[in-house]
């Protein structure tokens, strides 16, 4: 697939500001902070995220699973 300049730029610039999207998103949206005090889990030193292809997603939520249990995050 050949790139062109224009091309080139459009993406960079969709690129751009879906990374300022999340930033700006990051810093609006407030943190949830577990209050159980049976948990020893400080959910202000992770972040956790992941991308799903809409497309082929047919909802079943286990994808939201096993990256709960990849990462010993607690359900």
């Amino acid at each position: 697939m050949k790139v062109n300049r224009r091309n080139f730029l459009k993406k960079s610039g969709s690129v751009l500001k879906s990374g300022l999207f999340l930033y700006t998103a990051e810093l609006l949206i407030p943190r949830i902070v577990c209050t159980d005090a049976g948990l020893d889990y400080n959910w202000e030193k992770h972040l956790y995220g992941f991308v799903v292809d809409t497309y082929k997603c047919i909802g079943c939520g286990r994808c939201v699973q096993a990256c709960k249990e990849e990462n010993n995050v607690p359900d």
